[in-house]
């Protein structure tokens, strides 16, 4: 079992007491293998073959997230998590019979009706996982789910702790560094702005903005590259690609502006509606560039104030 669901509660037996400063440089190769082979599952390869003993599969499992950690990227790991949810998924597909085993790891209370094909759930184990409510599937405290919605549950709760932080320990073999190195250097890169066609994402300021910004505008560049993503309509995965892109520019400076930081100025536009200010641009140092003088916004907007004074001056 552990080959094929590594994350499992059992793993941590299968390790046994050895530490970190035992591992060499040939386990943390595989490590970073199972990292780019994990990754490209999510954007849509197929997943290769991880045939290799239980205690193997659950070393890479865990070393794969000690790298994760040291890379500090929030968009990095959110592919990672998303490969082992989609690769744990595939797997219960083709062997069913793992369903139950892999169910209990974290939904302890779990139960089967006779066919196999409906589980009931406490609700509170449930929500623990993350798991949404479904429509008419809640009776006596119990959720009751699908033998689809319940593969629905357990790639979220796969996703869940394969995201789930992880401290690392001061005295980290240097190996680990390097690795993480040569890994950040051989992973796909996000997804740049020119893939994203948009009116605002055009603007010559935000393209300046996607270049990365200086320290003490890095925040203000964050909410104005936020708001540029949300007024062209991207979905908000590929606006994390985007901010993932110029938080990984904005690495320079004595204090460095992490991902972590610019997803929270994305998710906090992405909640509200805010309009694209150009006075917000130039009093931040944003703009006020030699191209703002051709910027279409800018004379899109003169045309609708000169357009409304004729209309005032006819009333």
């Amino acid at each position: 079992m552990l080959e094929k669901y590594p994350f499992l509660s059992t793993g941590k037996a299968a390790l046994g007491d050895a530490g970190l400063a035992s591992v060499g440089a040939a386990d943390v190769d595989a490590a970073a293998r199972r990292v780019a082979a994990t990754i490209a599952v999510a954007s849509g390869a197929e997943s290769p073959s991880l045939a290799q003993s239980a205690r193997q599969a659950v070393q890479d499992y865990a070393l794969s997230r000690v790298l994760l950690a040291l890379l500090g990227s929030d968009y990095y790991w959110q592919k990672f998590a998303k490969g082992e949810a989609v690769r744990a998924a595939e797997c219960l597909r083709k062997a069913p019979g793992d369903l139950p085993a892999v169910a209990r790891d974290f939904f302890p209370s779990i139960a089967f009706d006779a066919s196999g094909l409906q589980a009931e759930i406490p609700v509170a184990e449930f929500l623990q996982q993350g798991g949404e409510l479904p429509a008419g599937g809640l009776q006596q405290g119990k959720v009751f789910l699908s033998h689809e919605e319940l593969l629905a549950a357990l790639r979220k709760a796969v996703f869940r702790k394969a995201l789930s932080p992880l401290s690392l320990p001061r005295d980290l073999p240097e190996l680990f560094k390097s690795a993480a190195a040569s890994l950040r250097s051989s992973l796909p890169k996000p997804v740049q702005q020119e893939s994203f066609k948009g009116k605002y994402l055009a603007l010559a300021c935000v393209r300046s903005i996607l270049a990365g910004a200086a320290e003490g505008k890095r925040y203000y560049a964050s909410m104005s590259l936020a708001i540029a993503c949300r007024k062209d309509g991207l979905q908000l995965e590929a606006a994390r690609e985007v901010m993932a892109g110029f938080a990984a520019a904005c690495q320079t400076g004595s204090r460095p502006f992490t991902e972590r930081e610019a997803l929270a100025s994305l998710e906090w536009v992405y909640k509200r509606n805010i309009n694209f200010s150009c006075k917000f641009q130039r009093e931040h140092g944003l703009a006020d560039l030699p191209d703002c003088a051709n910027c279409t916004l800018r004379a899109e907007r003169r045309a609708a104030a000169v357009s409304a004074a004729r209309r005032e001056g006819r009333a």
